[in-house]
């Protein structure tokens, strides 16, 4: 039976913090791996990746005493300065030196740092223009596919009869289960898309294998036309800024498993010092496209996956940094 030797409830809770850390560190699964939850000012975030949390408190916008993180196996939440590479460790003093011509100060961007996550769009497109050509065969049965459901669906839900008499709710349920699955196959793009610029594996059936996202990319995609519906009719201006700042939430949606407003934030994030060059690629795209067209159509079934991967190129480059976008081992 227990004694009152267990101490005081400090002492208790300090206990019951480093169980919960000890649990992390004994699980299979790493620590970059796991979905975080995390409060923040005492209210509770969707999940992140332990990258997305590690930037959080890299920015400032994570208290590693009053906010609270907790991961499976955990026992309890714990604060988040308890979580080992949670918080950069203080860094060594320098060393003292007798140079007369003073300390020498590094020039450019340094890896992993912001500048190292500033795109190039040429750099992209070309990117995009390896990928395609290396997997051209894939790629082509996964667009033939998705061609195949999506004219399919179309004659199905949005039947040409002229004599048929218009029945509003009808017509309205159509068009949600039309989004729906131009949603979900969009979800099943992302991902075949990410994983081909990543280098891992990838199979035609993943066009059907995020169902699990399908309900809250739904919500987004309705939010985000909302929002960039509503800023085209004020002034285009805002309605460009609100899509590229915001545009790359499916992405970070399916690579991070994030939720709703995760997703967003996420997009907004990783968007900042890179929207002209967003809207550069959206130009060059265009042309990329128009090119394809003009070689008798035939050229847009090169153009159309360029394009593709070349935005995912772009994501996980604004995500990760150049080097796992084009593919260099860090």
């Amino acid at each position: 039976m227990p004694t009152s030797s267990a101490g005081s409830p400090a002492h208790q809770a300090g206990n019951r913090v480093a169980d919960s850390l000890s649990a992390v560190r004994g699980s299979g699964t790493p620590v970059a791996m796991r979905s975080w939850h995390f409060t923040r000012n005492g209210l509770r975030e969707d999940p992140v990746d332990f990258d997305t949390l590690r930037g959080l408190a890299r920015d400032g916008r994570l208290d590693p005493a009053r906010d609270l993180v907790w991961s499976h196996p955990m026992k309890d939440w714990a604060p988040a300065g308890s979580i080992d590479g949670l918080f950069a460790a203080p860094s060594d003093p320098p060393m003292p030196t007798t140079d007369a011509a003073g300390p020498v100060i590094a020039s450019g961007p340094v890896a992993g740092e912001d500048g190292d996550r500033v795109i190039s769009v040429a750099d992209c497109l070309k990117r995009g223009l390896a990928i395609t050509l290396q997997h051209f065969g894939l790629i082509l049965l996964v667009g033939l596919l998705f061609l195949g459901i999506s004219i399919g669906a179309g004659l199905l839900l949005n039947p040409q009869d002229p004599e048929a008499a218009p029945r509003d709710a009808v017509d309205a349920l159509r068009r949600v289960a039309s989004h729906f699955l131009s949603v979900w196959l969009a979800l099943g793009l992302t991902r075949i898309g990410l994983n081909l610029v990543d280098g891992r594996r990838v199979s035609p059936m993943m066009l059907f294998g995020e169902w699990d996202k399908l309900a809250k990319a739904f919500v987004a995609s309705l939010l985000l036309a909302l929002i960039c519906g509503a800023g085209f009719l004020l002034l285009v201006v805002p309605g460009i800024y609100l899509l590229l700042r915001f545009g790359q939430f499916m992405a970070a949606m399916v690579d991070r498993d994030l939720g709703i407003r995760a997703s967003f934030a996420r997009s907004s994030e990783i968007t900042r010092g890179n929207r002209l060059r967003l809207l550069l690629l959206v130009l060059a795209s265009l042309v990329v496209l128009l090119a394809g067209l003009l070689a008798l159509g035939i050229g847009l079934v090169l153009a159309w996956p360029v394009v593709w991967i070349s935005w995912l190129v772009a994501y996980r480059w604004m995500d990760r940094g150049r080097a796992a976008a084009m593919g260099v081992a860090s």
